[in-house]
């Protein structure tokens, strides 16, 4: 068998609902199956498949990108060494985790991420985030340390497993998590304690996922690098269970404890129905492309994300095709996590430190959160751009959100920003802006109409 690998690093997703997440990888795996910090290598190689695994395909339906979509991509944490996990107990609240060298976090509100936040000096970064709800969250780091979050206040460190990098948590509650590592060891937290290490799989343990109700025989699953899964039932781990080949398992995502998704190095998707593995479906069919993060808050609803910046919705039954939603994390760059805690709204992140969301709102602006640098006493123009709803549509900037720079205005009609920028102006700009499309009226109800703001910054420079 011959492992090799396209993408690199780090591979992180959680979500909550179920709580679940990836856990990266990287591409010059050692001999023992467990995976170096970092690696930059980042190169199309050959993949070869068991013999006797089974492969299905299934038609990609694009239906499923018919209504709202995903935002352009925004830098949120550009200077950190990238984001590798991102948790949503809400649409209203989110947290990403990540960097290089210090530990990053960083937080949603529904429109507007926080500047990252470093509480985690020297550690090599956040592996792994999980928010079971807004007022708890953990992340793990490189160093083998947790850091808890209790109502915006991060404390730790606590040595899970000093030393050891973290792959993946997740938590249902503030007082229950399971973390695991490159090593192939599992660990528990309960009520504010950390329990020693559990070994599982040698070749290493990569995604968590625990379902929001729990069974007798199912609380947590992980799954590993050799295409093993692990079932945790409140005391003790299940033996391994073959789920997908050798195919090394990079995601994980179950809403319930009879329907699990698993992402691997392939692009293909396994699923579990409360007692066995289907063959592999062929999700990504370019090939070679791990989905790094997958998120299902429901048995009919999951999206998935790819190293090529392409993003996969699932229905209950198909899978859409392939459609490019990070442009800019490739070729160089992943995709690294997704977090869906409804089937109207995800948030994504990836290594180059961008964030985007994906929601189902009939009206969205499709605008990138950066717009295009100003020069002073220079003619500047840039329109604003909006898909959905019912046109013509009116724009306007939300009050007490920041101002335009002076000698700029906003067009109602057009979105248009135009005019020139006074000669003692200079800095960055942040201001959030209001779509509104035609009101609808239908007989016997009040007339209708939808509205979509986000916000956006331009440099005079």
């Amino acid at each position: 068998m011959l492992h090799c690998w396209r993408g690199s690093g780090r591979r992180v997703h959680t979500t909550t609902r179920e709580s679940s997440t990836s856990a990266r990888r990287d591409p010059n795996m050692s001999s023992t199956g467990v995976a170096p910090r970092r690696v930059a290598l980042r190169g199309l190689l050959a993949v070869a498949i068991v013999a006797g695994a089974g492969v299905a395909t299934v038609p990609f339906a694009t239906s499923a990108y018919a209504t709202g979509g995903w935002s352009p991509p925004a830098s949120v944490a550009a200077n950190i060494g990238g984001l590798y996990s991102v948790s949503c107990p809400t649409a209203t609240f989110c947290v990403a985790a990540g960097g290089s060298t210090d530990g990053y976090v960083q937080t949603y509100n529904g429109a507007t991420w926080s500047a990252p936040d470093d509480i985690d000096a020297g550690s090599g970064g956040f592996d792994s985030v999980s928010c079971p709800t807004a007022s708890f969250c953990m992340a793990v780091d490189a160093n083998g340390d947790a850091f808890t979050d209790s109502s915006g206040t991060w404390t730790g460190a606590d040595g899970v497993n000093p030393g050891t990098a973290l792959n993946a948590v997740a938590c249902t509650s503030s007082t229950f998590c399971v973390a695991d590592d490159g090593a192939g060891n599992a660990f528990t937290y309960t009520s504010g304690t950390w329990s020693s290490a559990t070994p599982l799989d040698g070749a290493g343990l990569n995604a968590i996922s625990c379902p929001a109700t729990p069974s007798v025989s199912f609380v947590c699953m992980i799954v590993a690098n050799g295409g093993e899964a692990f079932i945790y039932d409140g005391t003790s781990w299940s033996p391994a269970v073959d789920a997908d080949g050798a195919n090394n398992l990079y995601s994980l995502s179950c809403p319930t404890t009879g329907f699990c998704v698993a992402g691997d190095w392939n692009g293909n998707e396994v699923t579990y129905n409360g007692s066995t593995w289907t063959p592999f479906v062929i999700v990504d069919p370019t090939g070679n492309i791990p989905l790094n993060g997958v998120s299902c808050p429901t048995t009919t609803f999951c999206a998935a994300v790819g190293s090529t910046g392409n993003g996969f919705l699932y229905n209950g039954s198909t899978w859409s095709s392939p459609y490019s939603i990070d442009a800019s994390s490739a070729p160089n760059f992943y995709m690294s996590g997704v977090s869906c805690p409804t089937t109207a709204f995800c948030a994504a992140v990836d290594d180059y430190g961008n964030a985007l969301t994906y929601s189902t709102k009939t009206l969205q602006i499709t605008t990138a959160n950066t717009l295009p640098n100003a020069v002073p006493v220079t003619s500047y123009s840039t329109t604003l751009s909006a898909k959905g709803g019912n046109a013509p549509y009116t724009w306007k900037l939300v009050p007490g959100s920041g101002k335009l720079p002076k000698g700029l205005k906003l067009n109602k009609h057009t979105g248009m920003i135009s005019g020139k920028p006074k000669k003692t102006d200079k800095g960055t700009y942040t201001f959030t802006v209001q779509v509104l499309d035609k009101k609808v009226k239908v007989k016997g109800h009040h007339p209708t109409q939808n509205m979509d703001t986000r916000v956006f910054s331009i440099t005079i420079s």
